[in-house]
């Protein structure tokens, strides 16, 4: 396994079993995609946010429902595939962007090679949907990664196995709410090996957010992958001055209990009906939602 380094991000590698194709997609792997499609006027105040892993958006007409009915203004997803054949070559975020008339940005976490060709890739990674404009968007890839994807020269590239080319990162996005940029991580931690990657991987994007300072509007969110009501990782989290949206001591975003996804915001940030919506059976994660508000003193009407 190889890493290259490019203006403080990585780009992974396996020089042995990659194919010339796939070498120069590799360079685009820190490169986000973009989309921007007709949406009403916003302004600030109270906003509607949506965290959700969709599993890579296999139930994408039930998704689109349940994304319409709770008409979030900024959505931050995990798991999204493009041109994958388990969800039919879709371009998942920019379908659901179009039909929800919101802009959006796109960072691949991997390219799935049991489900495209060298001749037509396919990935998943991570998206930010938004009402509002989105100024920058970049990738934060861990330098912390499992092994357990990477391609072996005795195994065929069956999807049994999952083989991928890629890395865990977090997606963040600068985005102009009312008069106040709001900085995004849309975070996946690794879902393999000990729980010990996943806070080696959150310390990560914990020492990416400390270049912002303390009244800067930060929101942090995603799949972590990790018990929240168990693990060090909230403890981690909290010492930072994030806070979550939802009690975390009732949190149950998978069926069977896990409180595996979350939403945490940190500096001038109020948060007022966070929710997990649990009847909500679009994918294997459980929607996050809770309402937002910037630099304001009084609770404006939400939609």
């Amino acid at each position: 396994m190889w890493s290259l380094k490019l203006k403080g991000r990585i780009v992974f590698g396996n020089l042995i079993f990659v194919s010339v194709m796939t070498m120069r997609l590799l360079a685009q792997y820190d490169s986000v995609l973009r989309g921007n499609f007709p949406t009403e006027a916003t302004r600030g105040g109270w906003f509607k946010l949506l965290n959700w892993n969709l599993n890579y958006g296999l139930k994408l007409e039930a998704i689109a429902k349940a994304m319409r009915r709770e008409n979030a203004d900024i959505v931050l997803l995990q798991e999204v595939d493009v041109n994958a054949r388990r969800t039919m070559q879709r371009n998942v975020a920019e379908e659901l962007a179009r039909s929800l008339s919101l802009n959006y940005v796109f960072g691949i976490e991997f390219e799935e090679l049991a489900q495209g060709s060298t001749s037509s890739p396919a990935y998943h990674g991570q998206a930010i949907l938004s009402r509002f404009p989105i100024r920058l968007a970049r990738i934060l890839r861990f330098t912390h990664q499992s092994k357990k994807w990477e391609p072996r020269r005795y195994l065929p590239r069956w999807q049994v196995f999952q083989p991928r080319q890629g890395g865990r990162m977090a997606l963040v996005a600068n985005i102009e709410v009312g008069a106040t940029t709001v900085v995004f991580y849309d975070v996946h931690l690794e879902s393999q090996d000990s729980d010990s990657l996943r806070l080696e991987q959150i310390d990560e994007v914990l020492a990416d957010a400390s270049q912002y300072p303390a009244d800067a509007c930060l929101v942090l969110a995603g799949d972590f992958n990790i018990d929240l009501r168990e693990s060090t990782l909230f403890q981690k989290l909290t010492r930072a001055g994030f806070r979550s949206v939802v009690t975390i001591g009732t949190l149950s975003t998978k069926p069977g209990g896990a409180a595996k996804d979350g939403v945490f915001v940190r500096g001038p940030i109020q948060f007022d009906g966070g929710k997990v919506h649990q009847d909500i059976s679009g994918s294997d994660h459980f929607p996050v939602t809770s309402y937002l508000a910037v630099n304001s003193n009084e609770k404006q009407e939400k939609r």
